[in-house]
Formats: structure tokens, C-alpha cells, sequence
């Protein structure tokens, strides 16, 4: 598909962090024995009973970073989408102007979870201080039917000035509800090189995945300028149709 793209005029758009997947393992028991029933190792139960011990202690360290590490002091937790994010969308566009991000106001993000949060699949965080907004976080979880396998995943991760501080709390906050879920892992793709510092922040595994790049074609000679920095696109969850089978 991607030849057929260029054949036609498309330029390729793939940032950096669109080859890798960011993750914190919050049930080690279960994530061991997910990778070990993608193998085609013989005996996987077994396999699993003489090496989870000795691999948590190896690993416990990594597997524990996350806690106490971020404070809750200004995280709310809100239960829908509504007219604040009128507001919130005007104030992202003022902070994220040098960065291609899809419209986040209230009519969209409402259509795109509100099935989510009425199944209360998804959950949201906001930052508040001093009784401003400062940022939020929106998660979502997904139950593999096929193997029991649970994993929540970061949708998106807005901090007003790119405070580096607000966006540690809200990720902290939102592994510790994924953990309350009894998610088996947090996962985190996309995004820019900048909120992957802030994830990293928390020492996550990593495994590379599949690139999928975007394409773009324009007339526009601003546009096109715009688009040939690939950095300042910020890629997430909430495009396209990525959560439709959750």
C-alpha cells in the first residue's frame, strides 16, 4: 500500500517513535505467560513455573519503578466529556501550535468515547490547580477475548506549557487506575519524542512494532512545509479507527 501511495504522489510521514511501543508490565505472572504462548517453545507451562520467580527477582526493580514516583495532589478524576473541552481545545492550540494534532473540542472527543466512558472502558484525568486546568489524560482498556490477555493504553496526554511535571502526575495516575482495573499491562505508542521522555520517566519495557507511517499530499506550500517536519507530528490512539474494536 505504501509503494501505491508513492507511485501516486504521497509523501511518507513516520515520525520516530511510530517503530516502538513503550509498556509497563503491572501483572508479571500474566505478561510472562502471554510472550511464552506466542513462542513456539514446547512445554510452556513448566517452562512458566521454573522461570517466574527467579525473572521477577531480576526484573523487580523495573517492575516497581512506577510506584512513588508522582504525586495525586492535582489529578481529578472526571466521568465525561463536556463543555470544558471547548475550552481545553482552545488552550492546546495554543500550546501545541508548532505541532500537527487532530481537533480535540468536545463534539469530537464526545463521538469518538463516549461509547467508552458509558461502559466505563475508558477513564480521564484532569490536572487542576489553583482552579485552573493544566492537562489530562484519557485511557482506554481492552480484554483480548481470545486470551484473557488485559492491557489499558495512554490515548492521550495534554499539558498545558508542556509542563513536564503535570505530565508525569497524569501518567502516573493513569498506570496506578490501570492497575485498580487489574490491567495486565499500560501501553504507550505514538506520541512525540517529548511525551516519550515523559514516559520513560517511569523506565517502561520496550518492543519494536510494525511502522505504520502516514501519507500525505498537498497543494498547499505552507502546509507542505508544516508536514516535512515530521516532528511535530503528534501521532496517538485517538487517530483513526485504531480503538473501533475494543
Amino acid at each position: 500500500a505504501g509503494k501505491i501511495m508513492e507511485a501516486l504522489g504521497f509523501k511518507k510521514l513516520s515520525p520516530k517513535t511510530q517503530d516502538s511501543s513503550l509498556f509497563v508490565i503491572l501483572n508479571f505472572e500474566n505478561t510472562l505467560k502471554f510472550f511464552l504462548n506466542k513462542s513456539i517453545l514446547p512445554f510452556k507451562e513448566i517452562i512458566l513455573n521454573l522461570i517466574k520467580f527467579p525473572i521477577n527477582l531480576i526484573l523487580s526493580k523495573k517492575l516497581n519503578y512506577w510506584k512513588n514516583k508522582f504525586s495525586e495532589e492535582n489529578i481529578v478524576r472526571y466521568k465525561n466529556i463536556d463543555s470544558k473541552f471547548n475550552y481545553i481545545w482552545k488552550q492546546i492550540k495554543s500550546t501545541y501550535k508548532n505541532n500537527l494534532i487532530l481537533k480535540r473540542d468536545k463534539e469530537w472527543l464526545k463521538w469518538k468515547l463516549d461509547y467508552f466512558f458509558k461502559k466505563n472502558q475508558a477513564w480521564l484525568f484532569l490536572s487542576i490547580k489553583n482552579k485552573k486546568i493544566n492537562g489530562y489524560a484519557i485511557c482506554i482498556e481492552n480484554k483480548n477475548t481470545k486470551d484473557g490477555f488485559k492491557r489499558a493504553f495512554l490515548l492521550d496526554l495534554i499539558s498545558f506549557n508542556q509542563s513536564n511535571e503535570v505530565a508525569i502526575n497524569l501518567v502516573g495516575s493513569c498506570i496506578k487506575e490501570a492497575k485498580k482495573r487489574n490491567c495486565d499491562i499500560i501501553e504507550f505508542r505514538g506520541f512525540n519524542q517529548s511525551t516519550r521522555s515523559t514516559i520513560n520517566f517511569f523506565s517502561p519495557f520496550e518492543k519494536k512494532i510494525k511502522d505504520n507511517p502516514f501519507y500525505y499530499k498537498s497543494n498547499n506550500i505552507k502546509l507542505k512545509k508544516i508536514l516535512n517536519k515530521s516532528y511535530q507530528l503528534m501521532p496517538t490512539y485517538l487517530d483513526g479507527d485504531s480503538i473501533v474494536g475494543f
